[in-house]
């Protein structure tokens, strides 16, 4: 027969799943940039990564050309799948840092997200856009999460542990 599982261990199970919500967006957004560069799809879903995409205008204005332009995009967003990776399992570790600087740079992606989409690449619909702001949204609130159950452990293991 199975014992209960104390409180901390739940807490901490609990707050290391919260934790892979950092790894999502990255890999959401590798996938969507592979499958817009590759199959040359909308340029809307292009868009809706829009660090990928302007990385690779970036890439097309030096180099001069599409293919290389796409891969280096591509690479790009593999680096942020690691980073993002990378971020999740030292949060999982309990290092509050990765927490913060995981968040953060979300929320620049956010910012510039809202900040630059119309002016940089204005060809985007407005639907394109709300979906990508919404996803923006939904992820932020399940990044809050984490923090959240940071607190709760922490506040957890100070009373077990005097």
């Amino acid at each position: 027969m199975k014992e209960p599982i104390p409180d901390c261990d739940k807490a901490l199970a609990g707050y290391q799943k919260s934790c892979l919500s950092f790894f999502y967006p990255s890999l959401i957004g590798f996938l969507a940039t592979a499958l817009g560069f590759s199959l040359s799809m909308a340029a809307g879903f292009q868009m809706s990564v829009s660090h990928s995409l302007g990385v690779y205008l970036a890439a097309r204005g030096l180099s001069g050309s599409a293919a290389l332009s796409s891969a280096v995009s591509i690479a790009f967003a593999a680096l942020v799948v690691v980073l993002f990776a990378f971020l999740a399992f030292k949060a999982v570790k309990g290092r509050f840092w990765a927490l913060v600087v995981a968040s953060a740079l979300y929320l620049g992606d956010f910012a510039y997200e809202i900040a630059l989409i119309f002016p940089v690449y204005g060809q985007m619909s407005v639907l394109d856009w709300s979906f990508a702001l919404a996803t923006h949204v939904v992820f932020l609130a399940l990044f809050s999460l984490p923090f959240v159950k940071y607190v709760k452990l922490s506040r957890l293991f100070r009373k077990s542990h005097p």
